[in-house]
């Protein structure tokens, strides 16, 4: 193996073995390889459509959940660089770095405060939440 994205095939392969598991204290939430493969296809058009080439790079700031790794391979495939970040950095850290990697897209979960009045992350936004609503049949290129 030379490169991650020679496991995406493998992934549409498995089907509906599980890929991933998300315990918290309230419920269980589970996705299969074939539903992983689906949201990252989706993921994969929305930076498309959000005008992300490859050599660009996204902030990924949020708490672990499916539809992070989802975001995390669509931008391998598109050939995005991440800039993952912990969920409890602060809005200072996330606009210094916004700053230094020069980032064109934040991807944020809903544990994160990206309210906006102050300025502070000038940044074209897509929540975590919305990439759940994120899928394609459509081969990934």
């Amino acid at each position: 193996m030379n490169s991650l994205l020679e496991l995406l095939p493998d992934m549409e392969a498995l089907g509906d073995r599980e890929a991933i598991v998300l315990a918290s204290s309230y419920r269980t939430r589970k996705w299969t390889y074939r539903e992983l493969y689906r949201h990252i296809r989706g993921a994969a058009r929305e930076l498309d459509a959000r005008g992300l080439a490859p050599g660009d790079r996204l902030l990924l700031w949020g708490e672990n959940r499916p539809e992070w790794v989802a975001v995390f391979w669509a931008a391998l495939a598109r050939g995005v660089t991440v800039v993952p970040l912990d969920f409890r950095s602060s809005k200072a850290f996330v606009t210094r770095v916004q700053r230094d990697v020069e980032a064109k897209l934040l991807v944020h979960g809903a544990e994160v405060d990206t309210d906006t009045d102050d300025d502070e992350i000038a940044l074209s936004q897509l929540s975590l939440q919305d990439v759940g609503g994120l899928d394609s049949e459509e081969p990934l290129e």
